[in-house]
C-alpha cells in the first residue's frame, strides 16, 4: 500500500469515529425534568444605614436583608463623594437573609459638611443583581478652623 492509500483509509476512520461520537452525544432529553433558569433579581426588604462617631474618625455601619431563590452569592455596600469613584465593602452573613459591614470613614476636620452616599448591590447565585437605592450621609464640619473635634 502506498501512503495516500494509508492516508485516506485513516481519514476515512477518524470521520466514522467523529460521526459516531456526535451521535452517541445526541441522547437523553426526555424524561419530563426541565430545570428553570433563575432571571429575577434577588430581593432587597431592608436596607439600614448608620453613623457612629469613633476615634479617628466615622464608622458607616450598613446592614440589609436579602433574599433569592436561587440563593445570594455576595452583597457589597459602595461609598463614594460627588464627583468621586466609589469604593466597594463586601458585606458579612449576619445570618437569616441578613449581611452587615462596618465602612470607616475619615474624620472631617474641615469647616464645611462632607456628604457621602451609599449604595448596596445584591448578586444571587445565577448571576442576578438588584442595586438598592441610595442613601445619603453628611459628617458635619467644625464650627470653626482649629476646632478639636469631639472625638
Amino acid at each position: 500500500m502506498d501512503k495516500l492509500t494509508i492516508l485516506r483509509r485513516c481519514q476515512a476512520c477518524l470521520l466514522v469515529a467523529g460521526v459516531a461520537f456526535v451521535i452517541a452525544g445526541c441522547g437523553g432529553g426526555g424524561g419530563g425534568s426541565s430545570s428553570a433558569v433563575d432571571s429575577s433579581a434577588p430581593s432587597i426588604s431592608t436596607l439600614d444605614v448608620q453613623q457612629r462617631a469613633i476615634s479617628g474618625g466615622t464608622n458607616l455601619s450598613v446592614g440589609i436583608s436579602a433574599s433569592d431563590t436561587s440563593g445570594i452569592s455576595h452583597v457589597s455596600a459602595f461609598v463614594y463623594q460627588q464627583g468621586g469613584s466609589a469604593t466597594e465593602h463586601l458585606l458579612s452573613s449576619a445570618g437569616g437573609g441578613g449581611y452587615s459591614g462596618s465602612i470607616p470613614l475619615p474624620r472631617n476636620m474641615t469647616t464645611s459638611d462632607q456628604t457621602y452616599y451609599v449604595y448596596v448591590v445584591v448578586q444571587d447565585n445565577a448571576g442576578n443583581r438588584v442595586i438598592s437605592n441610595t442613601r445619603t450621609v453628611v459628617l458635619p464640619g467644625l464650627l470653626f478652623p482649629g476646632q478639636i473635634p469631639n472625638i
